[in-house]
């Protein structure tokens, strides 16, 4: 499964089904975490994604021999 991406200068990826979701997802981070930023137009986060997106294959879950889906990482202690 694929998405779209871009990383913001503050390092925060941020992710989105397609392009137009991640412009408005831009728009929203910046206004949230960008306070002290100038409003963003649209014409910019256009740009931003633009310039900056690209696809991210999404790592999914598989079946465990149960047919359960199982997440991948360390086990719990």
């Amino acid at each position: 499964m694929y998405v779209r991406a871009v990383l913001c200068g503050c390092r925060r990826r941020l992710e989105a089904e397609d392009d137009g979701d991640l412009r408005v997802l831009v728009r929203e981070h910046l206004a949230t975490e960008h306070e002290t930023a100038p409003p963003t137009s649209d014409g910019l986060a256009e740009e931003i994604v633009s310039a900056g997106a690209y696809d991210l294959e999404r790592a999914g879950s598989y079946a465990g021999a149960d047919g359960a889906e199982e997440d991948f990482g360390p086990e719990p202690y």
